[in-house]
């Protein structure tokens, strides 16, 4: 089976989507820990300030929250344009894919790629892409929109493709 086709901004940004972890970016529990944290900061100028002898460390309390809340707000947003940036390079470019009985056979930009089946290690379908996920930690997607131009549907791809996955 041949494939001929481009990745778009969409399916690499579905593909970095699946790819990268959540973990603290989720914006309530994130944003509650800055200022839960920055408010004891502030709790604690506040009572040292109380007694007079204790300002410098006032002062130290409430710059620490001020550059602490600072850093933390832009955190959600530089993480979205990073993703954002990185979706947007590799798209446009034709590629040629070839699934045959050894394995993947990828061309892109003048350079050719063979994958043998015994270094596919997981397939995975995301909305519009199937990721093919290598033992070299790189990737192969492929755009449900590829399939256009064969009779095959999006789930007996997948079947095959993952049919062929040694496990």
């Amino acid at each position: 089976m041949n494939l001929q086709y481009s990745l778009s901004y969409t399916d690499r940004r579905a593909f970095l989507d699946a790819i990268t972890p959540r973990t603290s970016i989720k914006p309530l529990p994130f944003y509650a820990g800055v200022f839960g944290t920055n408010g004891m900061l502030l709790v604690l100028a506040y009572l040292c300030s109380a007694k007079l002898d204790h300002t410098l460390l006032a002062i130290i309390a409430v710059f620490f929250a001020i550059k602490n809340l600072k850093a933390a707000i832009p955190h959600t947003k530089f993480h979205r344009r990073s993703i954002d940036a990185q979706a947007r390079e590799g798209t446009g470019h034709p590629i040629q894919l070839e699934i045959g009985d050894a394995g993947l056979t990828e061309t892109a930009c003048g350079i050719v790629s063979f994958c043998p089946w015994s270094s596919v290690t997981k397939i995975q379908r995301v909305e519009g892409l199937v990721i093919v996920h290598l033992a070299s930690k790189q990737f192969s997607l492929i755009p449900i929109s590829a399939l256009d131009s064969t009779q095959v549907s999006a789930d007996e791809f997948v079947a095959f493709l993952e049919s062929k996955v040694a496990h």
